[in-house]
């Protein structure tokens, strides 16, 4: 996956390599061996100056499959018939909320199951 999306849902491609295999690599210290990373694309998610978690257009996303996902974690969420969408994650007994944290957005309702994977780190542009 190149560009995850941090607004509506975006076109996923997985640049066609062999898994393994990358035009670029970044160094972790993620004890998933299914981690990888993906480059935020758009403002969705910027939040304020203090907040941590603000993702800005450029920043590096590790994601980590193999982690569980709680109320409240930034995912990558991927719908099959979508894309991708880099989201917080909220879960209720009949419906999946994805919140951005830029207020000039509005949430995505899901109603159906999509995948989500936890996003662990974050590395800002320079």
């Amino acid at each position: 996956i190149n560009y995850a999306s941090c607004g509506k849902w975006g076109d996923l491609t997985d640049l066609d390599y062999p898994i393994g295999n990358a035009d670029s690599y970044e160094y972790s210290d993620t004890k998933d061996p299914h981690a990888f990373f993906v480059k935020a694309k758009g403002d969705s998610m910027t939040g304020s100056i203090d907040d941590k978690r603000s993702i800005n257009s450029g920043d590096l996303l590790l994601v980590e499959p193999s982690m569980d996902v709680e109320n409240g974690d930034i995912v990558l969420a991927r719908d099959d018939g979508k894309g991708v969408t880099v989201k917080k994650f909220y879960k209720s007994d009949s419906q999946i909320v994805l919140s951005p944290l830029n207020p000039k957005y509005r949430p995505i309702i899901v109603k159906k199951n999509i995948t989500v994977y936890r996003i662990s780190g974050k590395r800002t542009k320079w």
